[in-house]
């Protein structure tokens, strides 16, 4: 059993909270600025182009990603870091390279598929730094992260909307954040390693041919993950194609910047994960099913309740909000401001939720639940925009989430009735109880 976190450590714990809740924020409130800047400074078709192109760009790295961020938090420290940056390398300069066929093969217009090209050369970079991110997560230092996420944030704002304000071009400002933020990358992230007197190549140097098999455990052991994460991404895409095809890249743009509020709790959601993730490991290895449960029981009633703020909120002042903040332009109906906000409730229940598959390694079960979330969308999704256009693709979402909220419930089910039978031969093992070995001699 885990010894109770003491008074100090649990302060800790939640001063980490919070700063990983600052950085989370920083990232999405620096995508909000992009997004908003563009509708301010440029047109409507605009924000579809970059909208639809920022989601093309979303299965291939978030394929490429493999969550090695998530993985180098719970793996512990059996892996060098230098095979997660090899390994994060490789992925990314594939999923780079397949920017070109994929947008071929979806018929994507050469100025989308051009603003893709940048926008994956942005994500690359960003592939990076959580390499980097994981390495402080494992020890619990999101203060780290947070002000390594903030320089990045304001560095993708200013430099973003400055050129766009100058130049009116949306390819320039796209094209700058990418070498930008590799500068960022080896001038200030890279050292925050070294000055924990950790250097990226480990005391005992593996060869050249170790280091190659290192990394290639761990691609066999974190591509569910990785598949996972660009399958639900499809949840996203989808709707966008559909919304292009049947309609204009303008509804595109007005979904856009709905779909950008379901992801206002998102930061406090991976930062609640985050911080959690070490402990849900060692409830793992301990066979804890009380503290596993527990955790699980907090991912459901804490994203609810948020959820249950946000979809009131959403329905009373969310379309006069959204017209205000990207312009009148920009009407949706209050029906659609509360479907996307109940969305938003069922994802941050189910990412919170899927930190503790991660934790306990069920990633082809979790990979199961995300390719049937994703048929489910699409199936609503086909039968409902093409005549139902905005207001279909919101309930494709709120039904394709309660698909996957529903899946990863069971799963956690399974998960902790697998625990509690370890725990049970653990307490009844004859080296816990000697005397009950000596009663049976």
């Amino acid at each position: 059993m885990i010894e109770p976190i003491s008074t100090p450590a649990k302060e800790r714990l939640g001063r980490e909270a919070v700063f990983a809740v600052i950085g989370n924020f920083s990232s999405t409130f620096a995508l909000a600025v992009v997004i908003v800047s563009i509708a301010r400074l440029s047109d409507q078709t605009s924000v579809g182009r970059f909208s639809y192109a920022l989601a093309l760009c979303a299965p291939l790295f978030l394929l490429a990603s493999l969550r090695l961020r998530d993985i180098s938090a719970t793996e512990g420290k059996q892996y060098s870091i230098r095979a997660f940056f090899l390994l994060s390398a490789l992925a990314n300069f594939l999923a780079l390279v397949a920017i070109l066929p994929v947008g071929f093969l979806l018929s994507v217009d050469r100025e989308t598929l051009v603003t893709a090209i940048f926008i994956g050369l942005w994500k690359s970079t960003t592939a990076f730094c959580d390499v980097v991110y994981g390495h402080h997560q494992r020890e619990t230092r999101m203060t780290h992260i947070a002000r390594l996420q903030l320089v990045h944030s304001v560095a993708t704002v200013v430099s973003f909307t400055s050129i766009l304000w100058a130049t009116g071009n949306l390819f320039i400002a796209v094209a700058i954040l990418g070498p930008l933020h590799l500068l960022i990358f080896f001038c200030v992230d890279l050292g925050t390693i070294s000055s924990w007197g950790e250097s990226i190549v480990p005391s005992e140097q593996p060869s050249e041919l170790d280091l190659r098999k290192y990394a290639c455990r761990l691609a066999f052991m974190t591509l569910p993950l990785g598949v996972g994460a660009a399958v639900f991404s499809l949840n996203m895409l989808i709707p966008r194609m559909l919304l292009d095809r049947y309609f204009s890249l303008e509804q595109v743009g007005v979904f856009a910047a709905l779909a950008l509020c379901a992801r206002l709790g998102t930061p406090v959601m991976q930062a609640i994960g985050q911080t959690s993730s070490a402990g849900l490991a060692r409830s793992i290895r301990q066979h804890d099913a009380k503290q596993f449960a527990a955790f699980a029981v907090r991912a459901v009633s804490f994203p609810m309740l948020i959820g249950l703020v946000l979809t009131i909120l959403g329905g009373l002042f969310g379309p006069a909000l959204l017209q205000w903040v990207y312009g009148d332009t920009y009407k949706v109906s209050a029906w659609s401001v509360i479907l996307i906000m109940v969305y938003a409730a069922l994802v941050y229940a189910s990412t919170l939720l899927t930190y503790s598959l991660i934790a306990a390694r069920w990633l082809k079960s979790h990979l199961g639940v995300l390719a049937v979330t994703v048929l489910t969308g699409w199936f609503f999704g086909v039968w409902l925009i093409p005549e139902r256009g905005l207001w279909g693709a919101c309930v494709s979402l709120v039904v394709s989430s309660l698909v996957r909220f529903a899946g990863t419930l069971i799963v956690i089910a399974l998960i902790t009735a697998r625990l509690g039978r370890q725990e049970d031969h653990m307490l009844n093992h004859p080296r816990n109880f000697p005397w009950k070995a000596t009663c049976k001699s």
